[in-house]
């Protein structure tokens, strides 16, 4: 697979949600790009309890890849 875009993120989880098929927010520095994900156990694990937190991405055409594995530091926006 070879990722067209590379670019970093916020993740935002929902802060007051019991809902099973909550949406965490997706969006880079300008939010030129932005979008919802279902919460799953990848990202629960990835947050570490944490409301936000900063991955390295990627598109392949139009299919976004959330790199959970990639966390960076705060970049500060």
């Amino acid at each position: 697979m070879t990722i067209d875009k590379i670019f970093v993120v916020k993740l935002q989880v929902p802060i007051f949600s019991s809902d099973p098929h909550a949406q965490c927010l997706v969006y880079n520095e300008d939010r030129s790009f932005e979008t919802f994900v279902p919460m799953d156990e990848n990202i629960e694990r990835a947050m570490k309890g944490r409301p936000k937190a900063f991955f390295r991405s990627g598109l392949t055409g139009k299919t976004f890849y959330l790199g959970t594995e990639s966390e960076v530091p705060d970049p500060g926006w």
